[in-house]
């Protein structure tokens, strides 16, 4: 069985990084970005099948930076994103 790559923006604070840690206890490989060093950035270092990608989503450099390692990880499965909804704004559905 492939081992399912997970892409997860925001791993710094609470949210992201606990679902980092979801899916590595659930054996996938992640890719986690962070903004900034934190306690959980930090804490997160210690697992073998997460690379950490230092990116600020606004900036075109740090997409640069993301995409390399996406594309160095293979193609990816489930897209989690915990940052600010100035990036993402809310989606409304129609009814």
């Amino acid at each position: 069985m492939t081992r399912k790559t997970v892409i997860v923006l925001g791993v710094s604070a609470d949210v992201g990084a606990d679902i980092c840690r979801r899916y590595l206890a659930d054996g996938c490989q992640v890719i986690g970005t962070y903004r900034r060093q934190t306690r959980a950035v930090k804490a997160l270092k210690s697992f073998e099948r997460l690379t950490l990608v230092r990116c600020d989503i606004s900036k075109k450099k740090d997409i640069k930076r993301l995409a390399k390692a996406v594309r160095q990880k293979g193609p990816w499965n489930i897209f989690f994103s915990s940052v600010g909804s100035k990036i993402f704004p809310t989606t409304v559905m129609p009814e």
